[in-house]
């Protein structure tokens, strides 16, 4: 548990995964090497509901049990949304070479990130459908449909609509450590690698001060609103041309085409607004019972107080890693402090 005296958690880094994009076709990531963690405990390994409710905290007592799966899948979507972003980032800075390799690798990539944010779309959708007791749903036909033609199954049926969902789950979260490694191969990404993404840095300087309750992945999935609330009001477009999508961009179509039902190809293949993700990401927030950030505070944390915890843990972070990329020197870094100012006031305002 965590206490409020604490002022940070630390990443620890163990030995990169390592890919060779030679291989790209079949993208097997190397086996990591380090300590294999066996959990023998059935409290450890039961399955959580797809759907809970949320009931704020009392000051006194801590979060009891596991984050639903929607808390999972809106915690891995903020985390592809900002590895997506940092990617076209790279790719606009000009840092990435267009070399046979790293064309596969990006096109690798691409995939696994559209596979993982549908995945996670599909199973906050089933959080919503049975958040709503409706048979009907959000937009749950195209997704089931989805699932059926990939062989997962595909139901009305609420017992079946969890394990749909649980099997996706377990599906995407062995994904997305490698995805992470491999996209910080698209250029110079060290930043990323040694410090971690956006909600990942967020939740290591914030959470012990500022939201000691709540456990880290029902931290995480908060993020996601103002996140993409935060990309919306960016240009993440990464031609003027719009022939090119963004690895944003092709995100945001997984992940709302998931959820809007059309059979039309021409809509379904459109560019989405990154408006209308937003948008997408305040609704299935509210319907599957994420909370916002302000309802997992403990108390009133000021926003300035929050940035110079945040400036705190980077200039820790990089000198733990030999004076690398710090948010206040430029690079990614720079970008990423931004970004982390914009999500927190635009989270705690919601």
């Amino acid at each position: 548990l965590l206490d409020i005296k604490e002022e940070m958690l630390l990443p620890h880094l163990t030995s990169s995964w390592g890919y060779d994009a030679a291989t790209a076709a079949d993208a097997s990531p190397k086996r990591r090497r380090g300590t294999i963690v066996t959990l023998d405990s059935s409290r450890y390994l039961a399955m959580p509901p797809l759907y809970s409710p949320f009931r704020p905290m009392k000051r006194s007592e801590y979060s009891s049990g596991l984050p639903s799966m929607a808390h999972v899948a809106a915690a891995v979507l903020s985390i592809v949304l900002d590895v997506a972003r940092s990617v076209d980032q790279e790719m606009k800075a000009g840092t990435t070479t267009k070399d046979e390799r790293n064309v596969e690798l990006y096109r690798h990539v691409a995939e696994e990130m559209k596979t993982v944010a549908s995945s996670c779309a599909l199973v906050l959708q089933l959080a919503t459908q049975e958040a709503k007791n409706d048979d009907s749903g959000f937009g749950i036909a195209t997704c089931n449909e989805e699932a059926k033609n990939d062989g997962s199954g595909g139901t009305d049926d609420p017992t079946s609509n969890h394990m749909m969902a649980q099997q996706h789950l377990l599906d995407v979260i062995p994904r997305l450590s490698p995805l992470i490694e491999q996209s910080s191969l698209l250029g110079q990404q060290r930043c990323m690698m040694t410090a971690g993404t956006i909600p990942h840095k967020m939740a290591h300087a914030l959470m012990p001060a500022y939201f000691p309750q709540c456990h880290i992945v029902t931290y995480l999935a908060s993020i996601l609103p103002g996140l993409c609330d935060a990309l919306a009001a960016r240009d993440i477009s990464s031609s003027s041309n719009g022939k090119v999508l963004s690895m944003v961009e092709n995100v945001t179509n997984s992940i709302i085409n998931c959820g809007e039902g059309e059979s039309d190809d021409d809509n379904a293949n459109a560019t989405k607004s990154p408006m209308l993700l937003s948008s997408w990401a305040s609704q299935v927030a509210m319907e599957a019972g994420i909370p916002s950030m302000a309802s997992l505070a403990f108390g009133t944390p000021d926003l300035n107080a929050l940035v110079g915890s945040l400036d705190s843990y980077e200039t820790l972070v990089a000198s733990l890693n030999g004076g690398g990329v710090k948010s206040g020197s430029g690079g990614c870094g720079r970008d990423d402090h931004r970004i982390m100012e914009d999500v927190l006031q635009r989270s705690l305002n919601r």
